[in-house]
């Protein structure tokens, strides 16, 4: 059983991975020392790739720094496609979503995504360890590290101690 979860897994990873999103890299490449992270939409437009239909029509906010939003909606609102126009999981259609008044477009991808996160709604874990799970992405990341992720995603309680090392499975999670 658990060989064939693994396969239909490995098979979904590869189909994620050569999937591809257009997004054209700016020339200018810029980025911050002072990431400060206020996110603005001005009007933002989106639609997926290859499809004529707008998900999202004029959409304007504001985020200052450190503060916590809650979006509602109804089921297929497009509130994870909204989400995922921040980290440039996609590009917005029109208008424009900013970061520290810098249109996100010309910041790199990679920098970018180092400062901003998404976890969709029906986030899973791999089966490993949680802090293997916290790492990912960063596997040499510090205890500390480990610590202040699980405090931010308000696991830390649940998880002191040597619970870290505990493996993620269909029993455990």
């Amino acid at each position: 059983m658990g060989f064939v979860r693994a396969k239909a897994s490995s098979g979904r990873i590869a189909e994620v991975l050569e999937s591809s999103v257009d997004l054209i890299e700016s020339k200018e490449q810029w980025q911050n020392d002072n990431f400060q992270g206020e996110i603005k939409f001005d009007g933002v437009s989106f639609e997926y790739p290859d499809t004529n239909v707008e998900v999202l029509k004029d959409i304007s906010f504001q985020v200052e720094k450190g503060v916590i939003v809650t979006v509602l909606g109804a089921t297929e609102a497009s509130k994870s496609s909204l989400f995922q126009l921040i980290p440039r999981l996609y590009d917005v259609s029109s208008a424009s979503v900013t970061i520290d008044d810098f249109n996100e477009k010309i910041m790199k991808l990679d920098y970018l995504r180092k400062h901003i996160g998404f976890v969709p709604q029906d986030a899973r874990l791999f089966s490993s360890t949680i802090k293997d799970n916290i790492c990912w992405g960063k596997e040499e990341a510090t205890m500390d590290e480990i610590i202040d992720a699980a405090k931010a995603a308000e696991i830390h309680e649940t998880i002191i101690n040597e619970a870290v090392f505990t493996i993620c499975d269909k029993i455990n999670v």
